[in-house]
């Protein structure tokens, strides 16, 4: 999981292949690439991304200029087979990613908390779909703010600024 090598201070990343190869139908090997096997590269048609490739694509774009603060989860009060990692950026940016690795554990709700002074948050899916969300009052005190996010198998990310 790229979000636990950055985690743990991986400073390079190498994906085993770009494209699948000719045999990815029924060679497992060739069938590790970000990108879809093109057939006929002449046609126009371009080969297709698979989710991995915007995946990867989301994860640079949205953690861009961050660096990991602290692992979140048992903060969060999250059960067993579930993450949640902070990454913090310039102008106090705050970028939460979580995820379940237990089918049992999907559909876990979860409250992020939000600094006060915090004007924009939205959620970004594991493809880059985002949502705008509005921070609602915590019960732990008068200044202090929270969204919900809902746990899956696909890392979401709860971005604050």
């Amino acid at each position: 999981n790229s979000l636990l090598a950055l985690a743990h201070d991986v400073e390079l990343l190498i994906w085993y292949t770009l494209h699948d190869g000719p045999n990815s139908n029924y060679w497992q090997e060739g069938a590790f690439g970000l990108i879809t096997y093109d057939s006929n590269p002449d046609d126009g048609i371009p080969s297709r991304k698979k989710p991995a490739y915007h995946a990867h694509k989301t994860l640079s774009k949205v953690l861009a200029g961050t660096h990991f603060s602290r692992e979140m989860t048992s903060q969060f009060g999250l059960p067993r087979g579930t993450r949640a990692l902070r990454f913090e950026g310039p102008g106090g940016r705050q970028v939460t990613a979580l995820w379940s690795h237990d089918k049992k554990r999907n559909g876990t709700r979860v409250q992020i908390p939000i600094p006060a002074h915090h004007t924009i948050t939205r959620q970004v899916g594991m493809t880059g779909s985002s949502t705008s969300l509005i921070p609602s009052r915590s019960a732990k005190g008068p200044q202090r703010y929270q969204v919900t996010a809902t746990l899956s198998e696909s890392p979401i990310y709860i971005e604050s600024r």
